[in-house]
């Protein structure tokens, strides 16, 4: 390997995809061409370099990187005709392709009150729902060929796309990297396995196919009571909608919680928002899944759940620690030691900081947090990574008509305030709900008013000649990549929404009592927002 291999994270797709897309050296480009990932040998045939010697060596045998040939002057007509075959019978099965997800197939999400559902992405009715909770499972396996997520398998591998998928759907639509895109990218062999071991109507073989991926919310105690959220995902709102009154809340249509108070603390009136401590669903993955590579936590806030910590423990002390990557979603308000002293026995962390603004926004947005506790966090975590290179991190903003302006300073923040290693792309995540903060109930007048100024910041982008602690040879994909997002957002807040008028009356209602709750005030935190709505 020369200097501008050992220069990058050989583990991250993402940075060798970039890396053979724009080196200048052939070695360099040479010594990707066994790579399995796809991206990265798209990249190659992208690369100006990419010759008839790489075309002779290099796996060609999928549908993006048989198009992207095409495009080539090297070939013969004989060639030519071949590969247009070849992307004919590929083209065919992309329509499995464009459908396909390997969540059913691989993967279990268990919700904050132990309630078991297919993805977290499946917002809309009925959620996903599995119909099941954790309490109630003597064995996991049960769970995978109920009559929903078989469903689900089955409407896939027919080559139709699920209507509970709705998300991933509409975020595609709008050129975004939705959630079904990345577990494709990283379970790869999936659709072949799915083909062989799924029956017609969608049941499995669960001895052939496993459970490599969980999603596991352990609780719902949490330090922030976000303005998006609500108390099914954070304790921090029992006390909000106790003051208004409220005495109960709906856990997504299924079940309704009681509140109480007890000795001046609002609390709820059932233990299933403790199921790890009450159930014996963790050891069951523990000594039942010995193939899983990824797990996912997210809130309530999973660096400050003490069930969290323990499982981990456990991982470690079992032997399964090494072959399996955390990924977090977090607030980025707590990072402890003893999180930090466990992680080096995992094979990687991966964490995405649930920030939504900088300063005074995000304390708005995700109160009561402080955006110098992030601060913090983030030069902890600076150097933690001097000893332990296997951690990546983003921000990960839900947009939402709040900040979907401030998603421009946010992508200035990443660009010129955040270290080296730090993730220099956002993933972006769109608010569905509450429909009332929606970014797709901005007026059209306001829309060509955020028209105007995106396409501003975008040129502005543009003649940007040096990123801080950035390789140079990287700020042109960088660029490529904001660029692409931001314009993306704005595909996304033109698609058509019902009752648009009424969400926005709903919007200034329900904000202008929130802030009241709160002793806030949204138009001096967003007088960008309020120039726009005018």
């Amino acid at each position: 390997m020369n200097d501008e291999i050992n220069s990058i994270n050989m583990e991250s797709r993402d940075e060798r995809s970039l890396l053979a897309l724009t080196t200048k050296n052939i070695g360099t480009l040479n010594w990707f061409i066994p790579d399995v990932d796809k991206m990265v040998r798209l990249s190659i045939i992208k690369n100006p370099l990419f010759n008839r010697e790489i075309f002779e060596k290099i796996n060609y045998k999928e549908y993006e990187l048989t198009k992207a040939l095409l495009k080539t002057n090297f070939l013969t007509k004989e060639e030519r005709t071949n590969i247009e075959e070849d992307l004919g019978i590929l083209k065919q099965k992309r329509k499995t392709t464009e459908s396909f997800c390997p969540l059913p197939w691989n993967h279990l999400g268990i919700m904050t009150n132990g309630d078991v559902r297919m993805c977290c992405q499946m917002i809309y009715e009925p959620f996903g729902m599995l119909d099941v909770n954790v309490k109630n499972i003597k064995n996991i396996d049960d769970v995978r060929n109920l009559p929903a997520i078989k469903q689900v398998r089955k409407e896939m591998l027919e080559g139709k796309k699920p209507d509970l998928c709705k998300l991933c759907w509409t975020e595609e639509k709008s050129n975004l990297k939705s959630k079904r895109i990345h577990q494709n990218s990283i379970y790869t062999t999936l659709p072949a396995l799915a083909k062989k071991y799924t029956k017609n109507d969608g049941e499995i073989d669960t001895t052939k196919i496993h459970l490599n991926y969980f999603d596991l919310r352990l609780g719902n105690k949490c330090n922030l009571a976000c303005r998006s959220c609500g108390p099914t995902e954070t304790d921090q709102w029992y006390k909000e909608i106790w003051n208004i009154g409220q005495q109960s809340f709906s856990f997504y249509n299924k079940k309704e919680y009681s509140l109480k108070e007890n000795k001046g603390k609002i609390i709820i009136d059932s233990d299933d928002f403790s199921w790890p401590q009450t159930t014996s669903f963790l050891d069951q993955i523990l000594y039942s899944c010995n193939k899983i590579d990824r797990l996912y936590f997210t809130g309530g806030e999973p660096t400050i759940n003490l069930s969290h910590i323990q499982f981990l423990e456990k991982l470690v002390q079992e032997g399964l620690a090494e072959k399996i990557f955390l990924e977090y979603n977090s607030n980025g308000m707590a990072m402890p030691e003893s999180l930090l002293n466990i992680w080096p026995n995992f094979s990687g962390i991966g964490i995405g900081f649930s920030i939504d603004g900088a300063n005074e926004k995000f304390e708005y947005l995700r109160y009561p947090g402080k955006w110098k506790k992030f601060i913090r966090t983030l030069s902890k975590l600076d150097e933690y990574h001097m000893n332990f290179k296997k951690i990546t991190a983003s921000l990960a903003p839900t947009v939402s008509i709040y900040n979907f302006l401030h998603i421009l300073d946010l992508y200035e923040f990443i660009l010129f305030n955040t270290p080296t290693w730090f993730s220099k792309h956002m993933p972006i995540h769109v608010l569905e709900g509450p429909a009332y903060m929606s970014p797709k109930i901005f007026p059209d007048h306001s829309k060509e008013k955020i028209q105007i100024i995106y396409n501003k910041w975008l040129k502005n982008l543009e003649s940007i000649e040096k990123i801080p602690k950035v390789n140079p040879k990287f700020y042109n994909q960088i660029k490529i990549t904001a660029k692409h997002q931001i314009s993306s957002l704005l595909t996304y807040i033109n698609t058509p929404l019902p009752n648009r008028d009424k969400l926005l009356e709903e919007f200034h209602n329900k904000t202008k009592f929130m802030d009241k709750q709160r002793n806030q005030n949204w138009k001096e935190i967003f007088p960008e927002l309020v120039d726009v709505l005018l």
